[in-house]
């Protein structure tokens, strides 16, 4: 039972990691989890232990669904701000490339009469 109490602590880790968009730490703690679950179904007397951990287990691999999904709307967020950005930059450039001393046209304050 330690390592799968060992496992859901490190899913917690990545869970909280992918909350706040730490995406190195995150991965990293991941990957040291998918070893141990690995390790977990190999060891043969673990995998006879399973059984009575199905619970457990169910609800780690809902939570992993749930974590990928949080990623892949962090992901589809990040891609719309950096297209976003990407734009304003290709504007910021257009602007520059049009805006020269010989074709600005300096504005005036409109004038008002009164009849």
């Amino acid at each position: 039972m330690q390592a799968l109490d060992e496992i859901v602590a490190l899913t917690e880790s990545v869970e909280r990691h992918v909350e706040r968009g730490e995406w190195a730490e995150a991965g990293s703690l991941d990957s040291e989890r998918r070893q141990r679950l690995a390790e977990l179904f190999a060891d043969a007397d673990s995998a006879a232990d399973l059984a009575a951990y199905r619970d457990i287990l169910q609800e780690l691999l809902l939570r992993n669904q749930q974590t990928i999904q949080r990623v892949a709307a962090q992901r589809a967020d990040l891609s719309r701000a950096t297209a976003a950005l990407m734009h304003a930059s290709g504007a910021v450039r257009a602007y520059r490339s049009n805006t020269h001393e010989g074709n600005v046209v300096q504005l005036r304050a409109p004038r008002v009469t009164q009849r």
